[in-house]
């Protein structure tokens, strides 16, 4: 296994949003993790194979949807063998963070990785976050931490009706609901453990 690393600063400015170009980036097997160490967190991840790569940007948001760029991290460029990679982000904000790479090739061509969270330093296990909100077409519902056990999530009325229920596997988390048929109004998003309840003010317009 090969290794690299690099570390950053906070205070990059520019807010960008980005989408999926070109052909597919030929880099398989990406695993990512982020977690706090200290005040600073630590990102690793992991490539099964790359060719045609030319680097990784590491990028942060704290509403989960406007992300900045806040280092990068040179790629292989051509391997077959398992990678290592790693960045810390350093003297980071205590509220919920969230992280993606931005996995570009020497064409230029790129493509984002899955999002990952770094809990508030005081957050409670299977907390979650609601977003956007108010919504109109879908909401995201991120957990503070990967489910530890199945859980339900149901959205509700006013009345208390059940307009929408999912199961949340263990592992998951992050949950897209589909609210672009609900009528307009205020909802309660509430998930449900064996022995706890989480609850949520949801508007729809």
């Amino acid at each position: 296994m090969e290794a690299v690393g690099s570390v950053g600063r906070s205070g990059f400015t520019a807010t960008q949003a980005f989408t999926t170009l070109g052909s597919p980036l030929p880099i398989n097997g990406v695993t990512i993790t982020a977690k706090r160490q200290g005040a600073n967190v630590l990102l690793s991840w992991t490539t099964q194979s790359e060719q045609n790569s030319a680097r990784f940007d590491v990028e942060r948001s704290y509403d989960g949807t406007n992300f900045i760029k806040i280092g990068e991290v040179q790629a292989a460029g051509f391997s077959t063998n398992l990678r290592s990679y790693g960045f810390t982000d350093i003297n980071v904000a205590k509220s919920l963070i969230f992280y993606r790479l931005k996995m570009i090739d020497a064409d230029a061509g790129y493509k984002l990785s899955t999002i990952k969270v770094v809990a508030k330093t005081d957050a409670a296990m299977q907390e979650f976050l609601l977003y956007p909100n108010p919504a109109v077409s879908y909401v995201k519902i991120t957990l503070i931490e990967p489910a530890t056990k199945d859980l339900q999530l149901q959205v509700t009325n006013q009345m208390g009706q059940i307009v929408k229920s999912e199961r949340v596997n263990i592992g998951t988390q992050l949950v897209t609901l589909d609210v672009s048929q609900l009528p307009k109004g205020i909802y309660a998003v509430v998930l449900r453990g064996n022995d706890t309840v989480q609850v949520k003010k949801l508007i729809v317009r």
